[in-house]
């Protein structure tokens, strides 16, 4: 199964996909678009530009126009459990 970065959702596969932590070493929650040496690259994001982000993302993805379709349906839904973003989990 797939690790996903913790604030965009992005699939982390390669080791090029993870970011940094402060001591250059591998960030094992987030991916390089979104944190670099240990913080977010832009940590004033809300989660609604994050989502339009994301969306427009997987409409820029190609592929399957279905399969977009469907990404697009849930991936609100599953930005919200993420780390960065699930208030649960923040407090």
């Amino acid at each position: 199964m797939s690790k996903f970065c913790q604030s965009c959702g992005m699939p982390l596969r390669e080791k090029q996909d993870y970011g940094t932590e402060k001591d250059g070493s591998q960030a094992e929650k987030f991916c390089s678009y979104c944190y670099q040496h240990g913080n977010y690259i832009n940590p004033e994001l809300t989660f609604e530009e994050m989502k339009e982000i994301g969306l427009k993302g997987i409409d820029d993805g190609g592929g399957n126009a279905f399969a977009r379709w469907i990404l697009k349906r849930i991936y609100p839904t599953q930005l919200k459990n993420l780390e960065r973003w699930n208030k649960k989990s923040n407090e």
